[in-house]
């Protein structure tokens, strides 16, 4: 073999095993709309479905800390329903 070809098998090699590990996961995530008055407290609630071949994940919160406080968020009530 040409010194050409040999650099080819661990290439291939390693194509073959990433495609037979990949999965793929879809998510529909929707977060609440709220309007709200200066100085009111709300709540925002943030929902996952469909969430076909997802086994967990993260999320951050981002905003302005000048114009808001976060006081403190929840876990959801159950684990996943499959």
């Amino acid at each position: 073999m040409t010194k050409r070809n040999l650099c080819l098998i661990p290439v291939l090699t390693l194509l073959f095993f990433a495609v037979g590990t990949t999965s793929v996961c879809a998510i529909d995530l929707k977060i609440g709309d709220v309007t709200v008055s200066p100085g009111e407290t709300f709540d925002v609630q943030v929902s996952f479905s469909e969430a076909i071949n997802f086994r967990g994940g993260e999320f951050d919160i981002a905003y302005d800390d000048t114009v808001l406080t976060f006081n403190n968020g929840t876990s959801p009530d159950t684990h996943f329903n499959y």
